[in-house]
């Protein structure tokens, strides 16, 4: 029996669509099968599984890629922070710091500087990182200090605050950062608009207690005097006192002027 032309052209058509439509499924299951299986060989250096539920509910694993990056160097870098800053006050220190470049900064801590620039906008920054937060922690402390506190005791609340932030700051870490400030003009100057912005956010938060203008700023103006007084003073302080000592010692005299005594 001759099989009729157009049903053999008809059954081959089926034949390939349903050929391409497994290959289609075995790709897709092959796929779904890949995204499930956890990554190997350099992908996952250093990966995280994460589990996050679809619309269906179902859970796939996915991997974090902490990779090698091009250059070789891993994208996620134990301390990295801390090593740069490390590696970039000894260079200020040894070279100064118009003559320091990051990419000498981000080989002496054995990073890269596309690393460098993930924390770091650029060299100065490293010097005055965290004075963000030390701002933060110092003006909420006096806006959030008691109703019945008066201007001068709402700034000690804030001096009180920012201790934490001093903390895990060494005492020769400190040292050193204030030398390499004090050799460089531009970084002296930096470091007068900190404490200028600082007493201006204080100065704002006695205001919205209700303190007269004159009398925030004053207030202010005094308050970030004893907090620059206090920290020259444990830098360059040989008597082993905490800074903590200091703040409280300059207060106390700041008190003690404006009582007339």
């Amino acid at each position: 029996m001759t099989p009729n032309p157009e049903t053999a052209s008809t059954t081959a058509k089926t034949m390939g669509i349903h050929a391409r439509s497994n290959v289609r499924v075995i790709n897709f299951t092959a796929s779904l099968t890949l995204l499930a299986a956890p990554v190997q060989g350099p992908w996952a250096d250093g990966g995280q599984s994460i589990h996050d539920s679809d619309c269906h509910g179902q859970y796939h694993r996915w991997q974090r890629l902490s990779s090698s990056s091009i250059d070789g160097m891993s994208r996620w870098e134990p301390n990295a922070r801390d090593r740069l800053q490390q590696a970039a006050l000894e260079l200020y220190s040894e070279r100064g710091f118009d003559q320091t470049t990051v990419a000498e900064i981000a080989q002496r801590a054995g990073l890269t500087e596309r690393t460098f620039f993930r924390h770091f906008t650029d060299k100065r920054e490293v010097v005055f990182w965290g004075e963000d937060a030390l701002h933060e922690l110092f003006v909420d402390a006096v806006a959030s200090a008691c109703d019945s506190a008066s201007p001068i005791e709402a700034v000690a609340a804030g001096l009180k605050a920012i201790l934490s932030y001093f903390e895990p700051i060494t005492h020769e870490s400190a040292r050193q950062r204030q030398a390499v400030i004090a050799a460089n003009a531009g970084l002296q100057e930096r470091e007068l608009i900190k404490y200028s912005s600082l007493a201006t956010g204080i100065a704002d938060a006695l205001r919205r207690r209700g303190v007269a203008d004159l009398a925030a700023n004053l207030t202010a103006m005094a308050g970030v005097a004893v907090f620059k007084v206090a920290v020259e003073r444990w830098i360059n302080g040989t008597d082993g006192r905490d800074l903590s000592q200091h703040i409280h010692e300059s207060l106390d005299e700041l008190k003690t002027l404006a009582a007339g005594d």
